[in-house]
């Protein structure tokens, strides 16, 4: 113990008043040494404080750009599933094949026990059916004769159910333009986009001119109770959105639908359990051989939405790297600032390699 004391009071060239405290504390118990050096790690900022500050604000900023990425990819994925995917969506195989034409004639059938199956055997998602038809709309005048006509594309929405979040998720409340959200069955949004091409407000009736499922000639009369923007573009340039039970009786679609939509319920869209309930989904309740067997599609197998989900995913991957390369940088450049100053140049320049011929060859040739 002498010895050690003698020599580490050397090294550190501590006074030589202070060197028996020095020596009682080495000397001592375990917890007073971890005491000892505990001290000297906080007296020292360069080697406790600052790495400490470091550390925390480049992982704070790491978790919030990570987080602030992968929420506004979501926001992105939400728009699309809400409007045209899901984040799970089941139709037939035949309408699969053509859905481009929205051909209701190829509908699921007995919806209502195929939701019931889906909330049983999949309760991380709630299920909703939904009605896509399109056709022309006719505006009357106060005689009741044509005062202006339009195409439009409905979506059949479950409103009025209790527990029903389309509200939530289309975000209604805070895009209505005008007027009110559907109260019944016979009540339609109009996009204000349309309104305003059809000289159409709130409160005036219309008439949907379309074809039934059975594709026999149909006419339905919806009262336009509110008009809203989605702010997204021309996607609701020629929207109409009504309650799902209004759709079906203009459409002859009793207990039928286009599709059946699924959404987790938080609203954030994890693509490998989606793309594995897919796939369990399809292995054991689809039959390839029947076209008007139920297909399950995941986010990504829709309007090429898996290049998307893909070019995100890396996306954030390479942010991350970027961010920890950054760490690593600041974490190594301290260190070798603390070895500079413990060791000064030529220590320092020896520790990381080179030799003593280069170190002598440097310095001479700095010198002359």
């Amino acid at each position: 113990p002498s010895l050690y004391h003698s020599t580490y009071c050397e090294l550190y060239s501590f006074p030589s008043h202070c060197q028996d405290e020095t020596y009682r504390c080495l000397a001592g118990q375990g917890g007073s040494m971890i005491k000892f050096l505990t001290k000297g790690l906080l007296r020292d900022r360069s080697r406790s404080l600052f790495p400490v500050l470091v550390i925390t604000l480049t992982v704070t900023l790491v978790i919030f750009t990570l987080g602030f990425m992968k929420g506004s990819m979501n926001s992105l994925l939400l728009d699309t599933a809400v409007i045209l995917t899901g984040h799970e969506k089941i139709v037939t195989r035949a309408y699969n094949e053509e859905s481009q034409l929205m051909p209701n004639d190829l509908a699921l059938l007995d919806v209502d026990q195929l939701i019931d199956d889906l909330e049983k055997n999949y309760p991380d998602f709630f299920w909703t059916p939904r009605i896509t038809f399109a056709g022309l709309l006719d505006i009357p005048d106060e005689k009741g004769e044509t005062k202006a006509q339009g195409p439009v594309i409905a979506f059949g929405i479950d409103f009025l159910s209790d527990g029903s979040r389309q509200v939530e998720i289309w975000e209604l409340e805070r895009s209505l333009v005008s007027g009110k959200l559907p109260e019944n069955r016979n009540d339609a949004l109009i996009s204000s986009k349309l309104a305003n091409q059809l000289n159409l407000s709130a409160g005036e009736s219309v008439t949907f001119i379309g074809s039934t499922m059975d594709n026999a000639f149909t006419t339905y009369n919806f009262n336009v109770s509110g008009t809203f923007n989605l702010r997204k573009g021309q996607t609701d340039k020629q929207m109409m959105l009504v309650d799902l039970s209004g759709a079906r009786l203009a459409l002859d679609m009793e207990n039928t639908a286009s599709a059946i939509f699924g959404f987790t319920h938080s609203l954030y869209y994890n693509d490998k359990k989606a793309v594995a309930l897919r796939t369990d989904y399809n292995n054991t309740k689809s039959d390839s051989l029947d076209i008007f067997s139920p297909l399950m599609l995941a986010l990504r197998d829709g309007n090429q939405m898996g290049t998307m989900v893909d070019i995100s995913g890396a996306m954030l991957a390479i942010m991350g790297g970027i961010f920890l390369v950054v760490v690593m940088v600041v974490l190594w450049n301290m260190g070798l600032m603390n070895g500079l100053r413990r060791y000064g140049e030529v220590g320092l320049r020896l520790a990381m390699g080179e030799s003593k011929g280069q170190v002598y060859r440097s310095m001479i040739s700095e010198a002359v």
